[in-house]
């Protein structure tokens, strides 16, 4: 090229050419722009049809290089020069308006790619491009009749399985699942065993898993020599249409569709999940009994991200309900198991309430102590651990360690729990011959809790007792009658009436152990 004269050679301007398609064919883009710019611009004598063919590789180097202004440039030069390559350079032109963000332009170029090339072997592509850009628009009904249009046009066309494809999310999309899955299966009749049929099973899967339609999956997959659905693949496939459902808050039919699949996969992949998110739902339907069962199928499997929680519910319900083995059982099981401080309090009060319900004092007072000795236990535990500490030891007849418990109750507390603690005290005193201790006692509860009525005519009681115990018959018995006259509550006026009967005809009562 550098011989002098060479341009006066036959075919100079060609080497320009052959030059440019060289670094194009080693992806050497910048030096392909270099020589066939050259040979565009050269003056001299070049055929039309190079021009028109270097115009477009031109544009194709700069749309690689992601230049997309001067990519238009030359593809418009290029349509200009009418080589016979228009279909080409208007589709790649509308690419790179794509790629440049500007898909109204793009819709633009390719209808005229439709409108003026209809015999161009890209006219199927830009319709499929045509529908996938109003899709980007969110104009699907546009997109949907342009995939139809190609459909029907070019049956044979690579991009008309596409067009199907695309037309089947368009209409899941939009909810039309009809309409959806007759264009799915018709993706899968005319291309069986294809990667295309494959996917476009998977998304029939998915629409009939989504109106919790499994079984007419199956019975539609069952025909299908290429559709291998596996028993683990129906554990999964039912299991997913039931979550799907309690994850829309739709826990009528969740429950539903876990009962299904745990009736059919009782031990299956998700039966934890299933029982576990079923559980959830029957407890907000009011169903506890079920909501248990399903909780205790849980805490029966190794253990899991369930296992916790779903022995906190359990032993809550089991509370609620009274069955105290059980939640004793679930809360002890907590203790170990429980990730936050808070949780393993609860579970170590549920314990002490447990075992107290179940005459199972020694463990009683084990679980409330180990209640006073969590991080997180409120004044309101502590009051409550020694209270039932209290009520322990003195069921166990020690009453020693009881009126200990019950002192410290009674100076935590101020309700009715510090009333009941108050006359405990007192009358430990008075079963233990503190005679003058559990007297004053009385008057202190008199004085300190006078709205716990209860409490004080009990206190009364138990002062007539330690009257008649020190001799003073005529205390005990106006003692006696204050407490008939005053005291509304039909228990401790008929226990006072009865009393003070016997004092007045048979003397003091050998037992005073009633007042308690």
């Amino acid at each position: 090229l550098n011989i002098p004269g060479a341009n006066k050679i036959e075919g100079y301007s060609t080497a320009y050419y052959n030059l440019g398609y060289t670094y194009f064919n080693k992806k050497d883009y910048g030096n392909a722009i270099t020589w066939f710019g050259k040979f565009v611009n050269y003056s001299g004598r070049k055929e039309a049809r190079l021009v028109g063919d270097a115009l477009l590789r031109l544009g194709d180097c700069y749309f690689i290089r992601k230049d997309y202004n001067q990519a238009i440039s030359y593809y418009n030069r290029a349509i200009r020069s009418g080589d016979g390559k228009t279909g080409y350079a208007l589709y790649q032109k509308a690419i790179t308006q794509g790629a440049s963000g500007l898909f109204n332009d793009k819709a633009k170029t390719l209808k005229e790619l439709i409108n003026s090339q209809s015999r161009s072997t890209y006219t199927d592509d830009a319709k499929y491009e045509l529908a996938v850009t109003y899709m980007l628009l969110n104009k699907n009904e546009e997109a949907l009749r342009w995939f139809n249009k190609l459909i029907a046009d070019h049956p044979n066309s690579r991009f008309a399985v596409k067009s199907m494809m695309k037309s089947g999310l368009i209409y899941y999309n939009q909810n039309r699942n009809e309409k959806a899955l007759t264009t799915l299966k018709r993706v899968v009749s005319e291309y069986p065993g294809t990667p295309d049929s494959r996917e476009a099973l998977n998304s029939i899967r998915n629409i009939y898993i989504d109106q919790n339609k499994v079984n007419e999956y199956y019975a539609y997959a069952e025909n299908l020599s290429f559709a291998d659905v596996t028993v683990s693949e129906q554990d999964s496939i039912t299991y997913i249409a039931a979550e799907n459902l309690y994850m829309e808050n739709d826990c009528p039919e969740a429950i539903r569709a876990f009962g299904s699949y745990l009736e059919r996969f009782p031990y299956g992949t998700f039966a934890v999940n299933a029982s576990y998110y079923k559980a959830a739902c029957e407890l907000k339907a009011g169903n506890k009994e079920d909501a248990l069962i399903d909780l205790a199928f849980v805490i029966k499997q190794p253990t899991s991200e369930f296992t916790g929680n779903s022995l906190l519910q359990a032993a809550r319900l089991s509370m609620e309900m009274q069955k105290w083995e059980e939640a004793l059982d679930y809360y002890s099981r907590l203790v170990e198991l429980a990730e936050h401080k808070d949780h393993e309090l609860e579970a170590l009060e549920g314990m002490t309430d447990c075992n107290y319900k179940l005459d199972k004092w020694a463990d009683a007072i084990t679980a409330a102590m180990m209640m006073l000795a969590n991080e997180k236990v409120d004044d309101a535990g502590i009051n409550k651990a020694h209270y039932i500490m209290a009520k322990s030891y003195m069921a166990m007849n020690n009453l020693e360690n009881a009126r200990i418990e019950f002192g410290i109750t009674e100076k935590l507390a101020d309700d009715k729990k510090g009333a009941e603690a108050k006359y405990m005290v007192a009358y430990i005193d008075y079963a233990t011959g503190k005679y003058t201790e559990a007297e004053n006692g009385i008057f202190e509860l008199s004085d300190n809790y006078a709205s716990y009525d209860y409490w004080v005519a009990k206190g009364f009681l138990l002062l007539s007792d330690i009257y008649l115990a020190n001799g003073n018959d005529f205390q005990a018995r106006e003692t006696l009658k204050s407490i008939i006259d005053n005291y509304r509550g039909p228990d401790l006026g008929e226990i006072a009436a009865q009393k003070l009967s016997e004092l007045e005809s048979a003397g003091s009562p050998d037992n005073p152990g009633d007042t308690l």
